[in-house]
């Protein structure tokens, strides 16, 4: 079977490297301007909020500011939300999604996360779709199993 562009470019590690840097950048990019739509917030109020320029919070959403962890803390925290970091199993590893303890808070919220993710890629065709809440069903019955038990 002949391999995608995607597929040869990500053969090589450097390339997962820079793919997953990048893709980490765009998600958190994305999650701030929907952060912010949904609080009502300007740049310039952000800006105002973190002590920085509009001009930052600009290069920040056009990705041109390369983000820390405390920069991404900075401006949800100007927010008023909380960021959760989860590291959940690459597409070629899913089977490793069994290893999560589903008896903690932690498991049950990486296994909703990565369900649901796995459902929007099904669900949603594109790389600028939105997932939206009636888009997503319930969690398998595994999840509901294993909160029970």
């Amino acid at each position: 079977m002949e391999r995608s562009v995607h597929e040869q470019f990500l053969k090589a590690p450097e390339n997962q490297r820079l793919y997953q840097q990048e893709k980490l950048l765009v998600e958190a990019t994305e999650l701030l301007a929907e952060v912010m739509g949904k609080r009502q917030m300007s740049r310039a109020e952000l800006a105002r909020a973190i002590g920085k320029s509009k001009a930052f919070v600009t290069q920040v959403l056009r990705g041109n500011q390369n983000m820390t962890l405390r920069t991404v803390a900075d401006l949800f925290g100007a927010m008023r939300h909380d960021v959760i970091i989860q590291a959940v199993p690459c597409e070629e590893d899913r089977e490793g999604i069994a290893d999560l303890d589903l008896s903690t808070p932690s498991g049950q919220y990486a296994f909703l996360s990565y369900h649901f993710a796995q459902q929007a890629k099904v669900a949603i065709p594109g790389p600028q779709a939105r997932v939206k809440p009636e888009d997503l069903t319930r969690a398998p019955a595994s999840l509901d199993m294993a909160l029970a038990g």
